[in-house]
Formats: structure tokens, C-alpha cells, sequence
């Protein structure tokens, strides 16, 4: 997996294979963690495969050192843990993504995020996210924001998702908190098998 230990500038990452084992060790195909203090700008992802994990990317910045210009655009997502794309203080714009979940392994494993967007800025649009494992995924979040472009000027866009969950307990197709955003034309189907 790759992983940001130093300054991140004008990367682009695209057309890779990631297969990673499916675990609870919190293991992302591409990885920046919160300890790093050089900046990180300007990062693209682009047209690649993902499958296993328990992220497929995670990039962690601070109120005081955030990631920006990240463009996350065209991947293909397929069974990771817990997240698909997670980001902390990280601006990224997400565009015609998709992350699927359709079996797990460790049936101790309840939670399932496609996009977590936390203290983070960009429009996410076009994605597609199915989540149809209906054995052990009892809370499932289509899209969750968090304090999502709070301080912005203008409204980001969450529009033209297409998200479709099966889950056993609390489910949230978009779940937007402090957000100022634009939610707009998103198709969400939701198939509940909570028997409780």
C-alpha cells in the first residue's frame, strides 16, 4: 500500500491494482496519517481498483495543516471493512466513485461508511454506492458529513449520487451534519431487513 510519511505535492495515482486482506487492523491501500506536518496539496486519484482493507483511503489532516485539492474520481471500491473513502480535515472532491459491500468476512463487523467526510470541503457527485450484505451490516451511512465545508463561502454539492442499502439496523442514505452543502437529484433505495 502507499503510504504519506512527507510533503504530498502534485501526486497522481491512477490505474492501480489494490488488493489488501480483509482485517481489523485498519490497513488503507493509501494512507496519510495525522502525525505528518508537511503539507499535502494537490492529490489525485483516479481509475483505480480497491478490494479489502478496512479503508481504501485515508487521509487524516489537522485544523492547522489541512489536506487540500485531493480529486478522488472514477475508483472502484469492493469490500473493505468499515470505510470506503474516509478523510479528516482533508478537502476532496469525489466524482463517479464506486464502492460496493457484498460479503464480510468477520461477522463481528456492524458498521459500513461508503464516503466519511469529517471537517472536510468538496463536492461529491455522480458516486454509486451499494451496500447489499445483509448477514452482519446493522449501521449503514450511504454518505456521511461532518462539519462538511462548515466555514465555506459558498454551498458544496452532494447531487447525482445513486446509493442503495440493505441494512439490518440504523441506515442513513446521506447523513449531513454542520454541513453547508447543496443536496441535490440523488437516488436513494433503501431495503431495511431489521426484524427487531
Amino acid at each position: 500500500f502507499l503510504l504519506f510519511n512527507d510533503e504530498v505535492k502534485n501526486v497522481t495515482i491512477r490505474n492501480c491494482n489494490f488488493i489488501l486482506p480483509y482485517n481489523t487492523s485498519q490497513v488503507a491501500a493509501i494512507r496519510r496519517n495525522s502525525a505528518v506536518t508537511q503539507p499535502c496539496d494537490s492529490l489525485f486519484i483516479t481509475n483505480n481498483y480497491f478490494t479489502g482493507g478496512y479503508y481504501a483511503t485515508y487521509l487524516y489532516g489537522t485544523a492547522a495543516n489541512t489536506c487540500t485539492n485531493i480529486f478522488i474520481d472514477s475508483n472502484f471500491i469492493r469490500n473493505t471493512y468499515y470505510y470506503g473513502f474516509y478523510n479528516y480535515y482533508a478537502n476532496a472532491s469525489y466524482k463517479d466513485n464506486t464502492v460496493i459491500r457484498d460479503s464480510v468476512l468477520n461477522t463481528s463487523n456492524y458498521y459500513f461508511y461508503g464516503i466519511y467526510a469529517y471537517y472536510s470541503k468538496g463536492d461529491i457527485t455522480g458516486n454509486r454506492i451499494l451496500q447489499k450484505e445483509t448477514t452482519t451490516t446493522r449501521y449503514t451511512y450511504g454518505i456521511y458529513t461532518y462539519y462538511h465545508n462548515s466555514t465555506g463561502s459558498t454551498n458544496n454539492m452532494i447531487a447525482n449520487n445513486d446509493i442503495v442499502l440493505h441494512p439490518m439496523g440504523a441506515y442513513y442514505g446521506i447523513y449531513s451534519s454542520y454541513s453547508r452543502c447543496d443536496i441535490w437529484f440523488n437516488s436513494i433505495h433503501m431495503i431495511s431487513h431489521n426484524t427487531g
